[in-house]
């Protein structure tokens, strides 16, 4: 009689191709409605993780805890084995908690908000999706073996069994697609990890891990599975983060995800580890506050509609150099408003101390999507052998570097490198290591001496040592010497080409 009931009552649109629910949703949700107008006692059990619907109410359940609209205390009862659990400290005020979790968002400059912007779009994920609009991309943590990349972002964004031995949102990146899909079926409305552990480096670990978050995204934001799953295998309902040693190698994967590059060679745990130490669930019990704002909010599905539309779109995407960068990051200032619309919601701040707080987290989003575009622009200049002079030489003309005339071959005090001239006319600049290295990260451009040489010395611009080696003696102090001459004919040269392509 179901069946019958289902066939006889879905609309034809439905009966084809669902756009975004499918037919057994659509049927759980009549089936809720009919029994709601009955005068029959009717009690609810959630079907997942993450946002459920009873009587056409939106609930959340987060771990063993409902997190429920007024309307429905008391008629929707909670598993009786809950697949994942959460530990929460609800002593702990709401405003005390929203004020120790600002802590946790400066914490690390330049990952924990992005981080903990992405726990909220994972909270978001099934709303979006009904909405039609998702982030199509996904967040990347680059950085070398030990940096602490895995560390920090189950620290951040793993909400359920948090001090577990096994991270219950962690895939490893050489699972099969079977396998991350079902075990994603639990981590509804939450972040995915896709770690890089148990997979040697290179371009195996990279190719694998995209195919298999690309399989997971892409089902997503199409409602197709592009022939990758089984018929029990469902597309991800969640937002997810990947850890890699390497960064991207081409430009159609930039464009679909955001890079975290770790700097330094170990990430600095010192403010993170003060915050929590002692208050292992603090985090939890933020986020428990906030979904039970989410679920209070009856104008949120309205709200994200108007955000999630340009976010989408962003204004004069023919302009930019990658809409799909930028849409990405607009979805993390939709979040970032989002998260400050409910400090606002609990009077945390005055009006003053809010609009300083909100300028200055979208200011760190801004600088992100700049690096984002400045990554894009170095794989672009990666297709010709002359990106590294171009760069060389555009730094020094615009005088970054401060560099001195000098007849004695020697470095003159208080300047960065020195030039002169040989009887040919050949013209050479040699410079003290430290600021030239400096100079280059300036310009988003990382690399050691060896990979500097191994760029420039083919093009017969980087002078090598006596030995081979990456620096020079110069009359006593070791430096970098390179043939400005043939510097300037290179980047000439393939500064021409790019162009007239």
């Amino acid at each position: 009689s179901l069946r019958s009931l289902a066939w006889d009552t879905l609309p034809p649109a439905f009966r084809l191709c669902p756009p975004i629910r499918t037919n057994r949703e659509w049927l759980s949700e009549l089936v809720q409605q009919q029994l709601s107008d009955s005068e029959l006692p009717v009690v609810f059990v959630p079907s997942s993780n993450g946002w459920n619907t009873a009587n056409g109410l939106r609930y959340f359940l987060f771990g063993e805890h409902l997190i429920l609209p007024p309307e429905l205390e008391g008629k929707v009862s909670p598993p009786q084995d809950p697949s994942l659990r959460v530990h929460l400290d609800l002593e702990l005020p709401e405003r005390q908690a929203a004020g120790w979790f600002t802590h946790v968002l400066s914490s690390v400059p330049h990952l924990s908000l992005p981080l903990c912007l992405a726990n909220i779009l994972g909270l978001l994920s099934s709303r979006l999706q009904a909405l039609g609009y998702i982030p199509e991309g996904w967040l990347w943590v680059i950085g070398r073996s030990s940096a602490g990349k895995t560390s920090l972002v189950q620290t951040l964004c793993c909400l359920y069994d948090r001090l577990g031995p096994l991270k219950s949102c962690t895939i490893p990146a050489g699972s099969t697609i079977a396998y991350a899909a079902s075990k994603i079926q639990l981590l509804r409305d939450t972040v995915c990890i896709v770690d890089d552990k148990a997979l040697t480096e290179g371009g195996t670990l990279a190719g694998r891990q995209t195919a298999l978050i690309d399989s997971l995204v892409r089902s997503t934001t199409n409602n197709t599975t592009r022939g990758v799953f089984g018929r029990k295998e469902k597309p991800a309902c969640c937002y997810i983060i990947g850890t890699a040693e390497s960064g991207f190698q081409a430009e159609s994967v930039a464009n679909r995800g955001i890079v975290l590059e770790v700097m330094n060679e170990r990430i600095d745990f010192s403010l993170l580890n003060e915050s929590l130490d002692g208050n292992h669930h603090h985090l939890e019990t933020f986020w428990f506050y906030f979904i039970r704002w989410l679920v209070g909010n009856q104008e949120l599905d309205t709200w994200l509609l108007t955000r999630v539309q340009a976010a989408a779109h962003p204004e004069a995407s023919h302009e930019l150099e990658s809409p799909r960068i930028a849409s990405h990051i607009s979805f993390f200032h939709m979040a970032c408003d989002l998260m400050m619309d409910y400090f606002n919601s609990i009077e945390l701040w005055n009006q003053r101390d809010s609009e300083q707080w909100r300028s200055n987290l979208h200011a760190q989003l801004n600088q992100l999507y700049e690096r984002q575009v400045v990554l894009l622009s170095r794989l672009h200049e990666k297709k010709d052998s002359g990106w590294l002079a171009r760069a060389i030489a555009e730094l020094i003309r615009s005088g970054t570097l401060k560099i001195i005339e000098s007849k004695r071959l020697a470095f003159p005090p208080q300047c960065d490198g020195f030039r002169y001239s040989k009887r040919d006319g050949t013209v050479y600049l040699c410079f003290h290591t430290a600021p030239f290295l400096h100079a280059l990260e300036h310009r988003e451009i990382f690399l050691t001496l060896h990979e500097l040489k191994q760029n420039l010395a083919p093009l017969g611009i980087f002078i090598r040592g006596s030995c081979g080696e990456a620096t020079r003696n110069i009359n006593g102090e070791r430096g970098i010497m390179l043939n400005w001459t043939r510097l300037v004919e290179v980047s000439s040269t393939f500064g021409h080409q790019k162009y007239s392509t």
